[in-house]
C-alpha cells in the first residue's frame, strides 16, 4: 500500500485479488461453446483458441479502456479457428442461459477461506466497492456468483466495466466507483488489484490511493493490517 493516510473507502478488483476461477468451470463452459459452435474443431484446439482470443481482447480493452464483452471474443476465437465469425441472437441467449448455469455449478472461489470474514468485518468500519472488467462474465452474472459466495453484501458499490462501458486502467471506470461512494477527494479510496497496469495504474490515474496484491501481500494480509490498524483483532 502507497503512504497516503487510512482511507475512508475502498475499492477492489476481484479475479485474482479476491477471487479466482473453479477448476472446474472453464473445461465445462468451454466444452458447450465448443459442441455449439465447432463441433468439427478438438477440444484441445477450441480451448487453447479461445484462451489465446480471450487474452488479445483483455491487452485490447486495456489498451483502449474499451470494454470488450463475451460475444466478441468467442467470435474472435471462432475466426481464428476459420469457423463461422457471426453468432445469432437466439445463440447467443442460449450460450448466455449455458453460460450462468455452468457458473453457477461451478462458482468462483475465495483466494483464502478467510476472506468472506475479512471483508466482512472490514465492511462493517468502512464502505467497500467492486471495480471489476468482466469479459467473458457480465456483471449481472458475477452478481449472483458472488452472492453465493457470502460476498455481494459486502460491498456497497458494483462497478463492472460492461455496465458503464469503460475498462481498467481508465479513469472512467474509477470514476463510476467513487461517485458510487460518493467521494468527492479520490486520493482517499484506496484501490486494491493484482494488476499493475489495469488496477495501479488506472486507480493512480484516477487520482486513488493503490495497493498491489501480490504473493506476498495478499489481500487477505492487506485487510488483516487495515483491521489492526483499526483496533480491530483479525
Amino acid at each position: 500500500m502507497d503512504s497516503a493516510p487510512r482511507p475512508i473507502a475502498i475499492s477492489f478488483d476481484l479475479w485474482g485479488t479476491l477471487i479466482g476461477s473453479h477448476p472446474d468451470f472453464k473445461a465445462h463452459r468451454n466444452e458447450l461453446l465448443r459442441r455449439r459452435l465447432a463441433p468439427d474443431v478438438s477440444p484441445e484446439l477450441f480451448t487453447a483458441t479461445l484462451r489465446a482470443a480471450d487474452r488479445a481482447a483483455d491487452e485490447d480493452s486495456m489498451a483502449s479502456g474499451a470494454d470488450i464483452g463475451c460475444l466478441p471474443r468467442i467470435e474472435s476465437a471462432l475466426h481464428r479457428l476459420g469457423v463461422r465469425t457471426t453468432i445469432s441472437p437466439a445463440d447467443a441467449e442460449e450460450m448466455e442461459a449455458e453460460q450462468r448455469g455452468t457458473a453457477l455449478a461451478y462458482p468462483p472461489q475465495p483466494l483464502h477461506p478467510d476472506l468472506p470474514r475479512l471483508l466482512t468485518e472490514l465492511a462493517g468500519i468502512l464502505p467497500l466497492a467492486i471495480t471489476s472488467n468482466t469479459g467473458m462474465l457480465a456483471g449481472s452474472l458475477m452478481r449472483d456468483l458472488l452472492h453465493t459466495q457470502g460476498l455481494l453484501a459486502c460491498f456497497t458499490v458494483q462497478t463492472f466495466s460492461n455496465e458503464v462501458q469503460f475498462a481498467k486502467p481508465h479513469p472512467g471506470i474509477f470514476q463510476h466507483t467513487l461517485k458510487g461512494l460518493g467521494v468527492q477527494h479520490a486520493a482517499s479510496v484506496l484501490h486494491v488489484g493484482d494488476n499493475p497496469q489495469a488496477d495501479i495504474q488506472g486507480a493512480a490515474a484516477a487520482g486513488m490511493a493503490t495497493a498491489l496484491v501480490t504473493d506476498t501481500e495478499t489481500a487477505a494480509s492487506l485487510i488483516t493490517s487495515i483491521l489492526a490498524s483499526a483496533g480491530m483483532p483479525a
